[in-house]
């Protein structure tokens, strides 16, 4: 399972190896920069070369949970500061749109996934990480606790802003899919619709959001983009609401929480943050 500490078998996998090197190589690793196409080869030649041998859409399946879990880690140790961020998602807008893989007319399906174009079961991997999160969660409720330490902290930031900018990017295709903006309301929810005291690091993951995706959440809040059952549900402090999914009361709710916590937040970083956030609502709103 996910967490946001890689394991060494992560760290030492070529997937990983080959991220750094296109994604660190001309700053910190010259003499091992790795281009863009190598890199892609890397992260999915594995795939397509075990699909063009068996034509077993199944024989897959384990390949690409090992790209992704590669990929998730490397977001979740990159600031989301860095124009690196950037760079990684770049890269996954490139997998999307790498060519179907097809072997004599027959098409890989993973889980009704068409590889590449659907980036399959990449929404499991990171669903498996934010179940991790909060099930290793001291109070099940916030994203990391107070006691949790500084570097999956901000792990737990950088993921999510990552995962803000892959839906961003992902929206301003033809294609609006393979969406991943559930995270969003999982990670919003939490920091601005919970009774009682949120700490610093949820209010982070949920600012990250808007910094990197409001005009994509507030594009599907204008669509009223819902979900089935109440995965996307409210939390206790807007318990009776009606809400499935985006809607512009949630908006309107989430922009007075974070307008109430910018002049109640002690911590300095954590107020410059929320302050950004509504700064891009609001902009994402003109």
């Amino acid at each position: 399972m996910p967490g946001l500490s890689p394991s060494q078998q992560v760290l030492g996998s070529r997937e990983y190896t080959a991220l750094s090197r296109y994604i660190l190589g001309h700053h910190h690793l010259h003499h091992h920069y790795q281009t863009l196409e190598k890199t892609l080869d890397t992260l999915c030649e594995p795939v397509e070369d075990k699909f063009l041998n068996t034509r077993k859409p199944s024989d897959v399946e384990g390949l690409l949970f090992q790209a992704w879990e590669a990929v998730i880690a490397f977001a979740a140790s990159t600031s989301h500061t860095s124009e690196q961020r950037q760079r990684l998602v770049d890269i996954m807008v490139n997998v999307k749109y790498r060519p179907t893989l097809t072997k004599d007319d027959q098409t890989c399906i993973v889980h009704g996934m068409t590889v590449w174009r659907d980036l399959p079961v990449l929404g499991w991997e990171l669903r498996e990480t934010w179940n991790f999160v909060e099930e290793t969660d001291d109070n099940a409720v916030t994203a990391a606790t107070a006691n949790s330490d500084e570097k999956h902290k901000e792990r737990w930031v950088n993921l999510n802003a990552w995962v803000a900018s892959l839906v961003a990017s992902l929206r301003t295709g033809h294609q609006k899919e393979p969406d991943y903006s559930l995270f969003c309301i999982w990670t919003v929810r939490t920091a601005l619709e919970q009774e009682g005291e949120v700490t610093n690091i949820a209010i982070k993951a949920a600012a990250v959001w808007f910094m990197y995706g409001a005009a994509a959440i507030w594009d599907l809040t204008t669509r009223q983009k819902s979900f089935d059952g109440e995965v996307a549900k409210p939390g206790s402090v807007e318990k009776g609401k009606s809400w499935t999914g985006f809607t512009e009361e949630r908006w309107k709710a989430w922009v007075q929480r974070y307008a109430y916590l910018q002049n109640s937040i002690s911590d300095q970083i954590t107020a410059e943050l929320v302050g950004k956030a509504l700064q891009a609502m609001k902009s994402a709103e003109d």
